[in-house]
């Protein structure tokens, strides 16, 4: 392997990239751009990480190369779908008011039986080291057994489904600011329950939508929302570095080993994936981008072998061992670069077609690529594109019944209206 001058190249490599994707959009929402800074930012940190990690390959690179150049390409083919000049507000019903109100009493009334259903896992105090510890490990263990969620561990998605359809509904909070920031409020407690750091992908979702309304990239909000991130992240995180216990005695000792442990995290995917190029063996590919197809397919009989998604650790650096192999594992095993290539251009080009649509403000579309934002952001750790349409469709289904309830309203008000001026 090499180090430096394959991370030095890829920073040049990704960076032109951005600049051209930069010069044809020029906002950080869009996809394109979204992905290309992502990756350059990434190979910086690895060009500034001297010995800690191993280099990535000439071949690693050429894939992610190639493969966000696949995407770029995409979008930019997705752009140009004609598409209706109209646009629509997505918020101003009244009846918005009564299902935002639904969702936050469900939410209310659901967190005792969540927490019962957690204390399956773990006596231990509330968010306290060995809770945090305990219950990521038990429902790690409950999703390896591939059987049925409970009804109640559904109330986690429909959480940040609320959360979202919250924001896309009162631009932002504008209106029923406290009703809003309630539903957001539990959606967060949820994602803290689940001892994982689920509400950081939430929180770039939200973001993405405020933005979106906007038709910006608002500064204030973004520094806002990093910060968040690192609190949120460093909740979760210190916590189950305190309940390793070892040689992290002290809450400050907890904190360095959180802060150097999100560097080697933020690196971990193009490193581990160059590691499983050198060596497949060692690494099943339990990543297939049909995974969701298969496994709907099974809940009507046993039709296809769907492993754990959770891959194998490899090293990545001395004593440093992680399960993170980019988007690329999804793609590269079964079908190579052909089909990096292949994935990477259709996925771009429903990216930058939905974007378009999404910058229209009309509800299904901002949620979709709010959904779509955060894959693309994430592409350097998993594929959270193909590998995530069960929450994606969850959501676009509540807001598709959300949509159907607007239009009944509007066809009732439509023919009362009717009514009265034929009575006059």
């Amino acid at each position: 392997m090499n180090g430096l001058p394959v991370a030095a190249t890829g920073v040049l490599a990704f960076t032109a990239l951005f600049a051209f994707n930069w010069s044809r959009a020029k906002s950080w929402l869009d996809p394109a751009v979204a992905i290309s800074s992502t990756w350059a930012l990434t190979f910086l940190f690895l060009a500034m990480a001297g010995g800690q990690l191993y280099g990535v390959s000439w071949t690693a690179l050429l894939i992610y190369v190639s493969g966000l150049a696949m995407f770029s390409l995409g979008v930019l083919l997705g752009k140009g779908i004609p598409l209706h000049a109209r646009k629509s507000s997505t918020y101003g019903y009244r009846s918005d008011h009564v299902i935002l109100w639904l969702f936050f009493l469900v939410l209310l009334l659901g967190v005792p039986f969540y927490l019962a259903y957690i204390r399956q896992f773990t006596s231990a105090a509330l968010f306290s080291p060995a809770f945090f510890l305990e219950t990521r490990q038990g429902l790690l263990a409950q999703a390896r057994e591939l059987v049925r969620e409970p009804l109640v561990n559904n109330l986690v998605t429909l959480s940040s489904i609320a959360a979202l359809l919250a924001f896309a509904l009162t631009e932002s909070g504008r209106r029923w600011r406290l009703l809003v920031a309630g539903i957001v409020a539990l959606a967060f407690f949820y994602s803290l329950l689940t001892a994982s750091n689920a509400g950081v992908g939430l929180l770039v979702m939200l973001f993405a939508i405020y933005s979106l309304q906007r038709g910006r990239l608002p500064k204030l909000a973004l520094l806002l929302v990093l910060g968040l991130v690192v609190v949120f992240f460093g909740v979760v995180a210190v916590q189950r570095a305190l309940s390793l216990g070892g040689d992290i005695g002290s809450f400050a000792a907890a904190v360095h080993a959180t802060l150097e442990q999100l560097g080697h995290y933020l690196a971990s995917g193009p490193v581990g994936f160059s590691v499983y190029l050198d060596h497949p063996q060692s690494v099943p590919a339990v990543w297939s981008p049909w995974r969701f197809f298969e496994r709907t397919a099974n809940y009507f009989g046993h039709y296809f072998d769907v492993p754990d998604s959770n891959a194998a650790f490899v090293q990545i650096g001395d004593g440093l061992y992680y399960n993170t192999y980019t988007a690329f594992f999804s793609y590269f095993p079964p079908y190579g670069l052909f089909g990096v290539a292949g994935f990477m251009l259709a996925l771009g080009g429903i990216a930058g077609a939905v974007y378009r649509r999404a910058q229209q403000r009309r509800l299904l579309w901002m949620l979709l690529y709010a959904s779509i934002f955060w894959g693309v952001v994430v592409t350097i750790f998993s594929e959270s594109l193909l590998l995530a349409l069960n929450p994606i469709l969850k959501l676009l289904t509540v807001a598709a019944a959300v949509v159907v309830l607007r239009r009944l309203r509007f066809r009732h008000g439509a023919t009362n209206a009717a009514v009265a001026e034929s009575r006059s």
